[in-house]
């Protein structure tokens, strides 16, 4: 068969246009990224529009099969080889002089859809171009050639014309290259400069079909081929395993519902980040052709986070650890306070990159990039997503590819926390600087002990409050290296600036407080002192997957002995009623004097309290300048302190 395909080739009625068509098709369509690259849903919806066009192509343009079929293998493994190839070359037409070119292309409608954005899908695409015209004008000089050549031969040769005329020779060449010339002469079909029709009348009766079966087919986009292309778009957002029961897409009235829905938390392969039984997205149909999905309102039903799962995930990405900046003065790391340090940063870094999606670029970062920036996101894209993947997403404008405008998430049962969420959202995109409006994202526990706000500062800025009640000492404590709290409960507060435009990654400059209630302090080379309220001021800078915490001395100090005024009244006020004019602790012989100058017990009571209070900050001071920055909570002590 591929003797007779191939017979039909070189010596049939195959036309140049013909063989020019069906070697650029299938150079292109074989060069193209597609199912080897990226899978059967990666491969439909990275370049959905361009793979459709260029099969449309081949059935109404009357280009050869014979030819196209074994164009495009031999395109595809060229493909895949030169992958790297294109990449480089799609970077330099995405990137260099014709970059507003292919911008206006791919924000255009319908050419949208054809992945042009990807530096290796434009890159294959030129590629597959030149191969497929370099190979087509290949094949029509060999056809012509070796045409003339058996012309010669069927008019200058009595021994071809005896060999030719026999039966058996007919029956071999019959058998071996099929039908080729017909009843024409060799010097005939050489001869002969006909072009044929560039339409294929039934190809173009094939495509209509085709495309009206795609609108009618309703069914093909609620069966297993449209959950496994939107199953394989949330893990490349999740970077971990998803599990996706049913989903659906009803265009009409522009509804996408997606049902059992499990994400795998990538940093506890054992549980679900997220999980909801429904999700279901209203979105507007009319910027579906620009590739812009614009949901009008997202929300879920019966929703969870950090649920188990019956079979631990797998994740498929690694966050990109950021430079670390180096301390300053008295500041420390995530080491230096936390027990699990180790494994947080992970979970930070994952923090820091959503915050950065939620934030999105500054204008002039987008306009002017550095090279060496843009060079770096590149590499990092790269690693998380392989070559095929990555895309010039500066060309994307005029409006972002994804918004969601309102977003509810009402009861989502948070495991850990033991209590339910309700999440609202507004004007979330994948590209804030494109949308008019201000984005906001808010989260509150049903039990208020949690709260959380984010919103657009302007710029690269996000605002960010936060107030976390009642949290058990116990829980604080497992967290910590060294433990210095017993009983009682913590709340924290934060009111912080993050900002996207640090080379260093997503920034934070801002004070965490921290507020101790009913509970019991013990300070290295401290007696343990019970606290009714105690509110520690802690300073964060630098990038949020790897911080560096201070505490300041005097503020603490300072916290730490107005916290303590009651109970050393008490003390003294007892000492006083036992004993007036004993010698008091910490005093020294001062008593006797305030006595003798005092008019009354209360002004002595005053006064000494004063006295004692001043006494007591200077030694906590004392004690402090031994174990601090570094000693509360579990930071490493200095050398030769308490």
């Amino acid at each position: 068969m591929l003797l007779r395909k191939l017979g039909k080739i070189a010596l049939g009625k195959t036309t140049p246009t013909q063989t020019i068509l069906a070697t650029t098709l299938g150079g292109m369509l074989g060069f193209v990224p597609s199912v080897f690259l990226l899978g059967l849903g990666g491969a439909f919806t990275q370049s959905p529009g361009l793979l459709l066009s260029l099969l449309v192509a081949v059935l109404i343009l009357n280009a050869n099969l014979a030819v196209f079929g074994v164009a495009l293998v031999i395109a595809k493994v060229l493909g895949l080889l030169l992958l790297p190839v294109s990449f480089e070359v799609g970077r330099v037409l995405l990137d260099g002089p014709a970059g507003p070119l292919f911008g206006a292309l791919i924000n255009a409608p319908f050419f949208a859809w054809f992945g042009l954005e990807h530096y290796a899908t434009t890159g294959s695409l030129f590629l597959g171009l030149i191969y497929g015209v370099a190979q087509g004008l290949g094949l029509v000089s060999m056809q012509r050639r070796l045409r003339a050549k058996l012309a010669d031969l069927e008019e200058g040769s009595a021994r071809y014309q005896k060999w030719a005329s026999k039966r058996s020779a007919k029956l071999l060449a019959w058998l071996l290259l099929g039908a080729t010339r017909g009843k024409q002469t060799w010097r005939e079909q050489a001869d002969d400069r006909r072009k044929g029709s560039p339409i294929r009348l039934a190809g173009v009766a094939v495509a209509a079909l085709l495309c009206l079966g795609l609108y009618l087919a309703q069914a093909f986009l609620k069966g297993p081929t449209f959950r496994s292309v939107a199953r394989s778009q949330f893990e490349a957002l999740n970077g971990a395993t998803v599990d996706l029961a049913h989903a659906s897409i009803d265009l009409t009235d522009g509804k996408i519902d997606f049902g059992g829905l499990a994400m795998a938390d990538p940093e506890a392969l054992a549980s679900n980040l997220f999980e909801a039984r429904t999700l279901d997205l209203q979105v507007d149909t009319a910027d579906l052709l620009s590739k812009r999905l614009v949901v009008a309102e997202l929300s879920s039903r019966e929703s969870a986070t950090g649920s188990a799962r019956q079979t631990p995930g797998v994740r498929y990405s690694e966050p990109a650890a950021p430079p670390t900046p180096k301390p300053r003065g008295d500041e420390k790391t995530l080491e230096d306070y936390l027990k699990e340090a180790e494994s947080w940063k992970p979970r930070l870094a994952r923090l820091a990159e959503a915050l950065e999606h939620l934030i999105g670029a500054p204008a002039e970062a987008e306009a002017a990039p550095s090279a060496e920036d843009r060079e770096r996101k590149l590499q990092q894209q790269t690693r998380q997503l392989g070559l095929a993947r990555v895309a010039a997403a500066h060309l994307i404008e005029g409006a972002p590819m994804l918004l969601v405008r309102k977003l509810t998430f009402e009861g989502v049962a948070a495991t850990q926390l033991g209590t339910k969420l309700d999440i609202e959202g507004t004007n979330l995109s994948s590209n804030p600087r494109l949308v008019q409006d201000p984005w906001e994202l808010k989260l509150r526990s049903r039990d208020d002990r949690i709260s959380v706000t984010l919103q657009a500062a302007g710029g690269s800025k996000l605002q960010a409050r936060m107030s976390w009640k009642g949290i058990t000492a116990e829980t604080v404590a497992s967290l910590l290296s060294i433990s210095p709290l017993r009983g009682g409960t913590v709340d924290l507060a934060l009111d912080a600036t993050f900002d996207s435009s640090r080379a260093e990654g997503l920034w934070v400059k801002a004070p965490l407080q921290v507020t101790l209630h009913d509970t019991a302090l013990t300070l290295p080379g401290l007696p343990e002192t019970q606290i009714d309220a105690l509110t520690i001021p802690i300073g964060l800078r630098g990038p949020l997957a790897s911080p560096r915490i201070s505490l300041d001395d005097d503020q603490l100090m300072d916290a730490l002995v107005a916290a303590g005024k009651k109970e050393l009244a008490n003390k003294l006020r007892g000492k006083l009623d036992a004993a007036l004019g004993e010698r008091i602790p910490g005093i020294g012989g001062e008593a006797s004097a305030l006595i003798e100058g005092t008019g009354s017990a209360e002004q002595l009571t005053n006064e000494a309290k004063k006295r004692v209070e001043e006494e007591a900050k200077k030694r906590v001071g004392e004690e402090l300048k031994k174990v601090l920055p570094g000693g509360l909570f579990g930071g490493k002590k200095k050398k030769g302190g308490s």
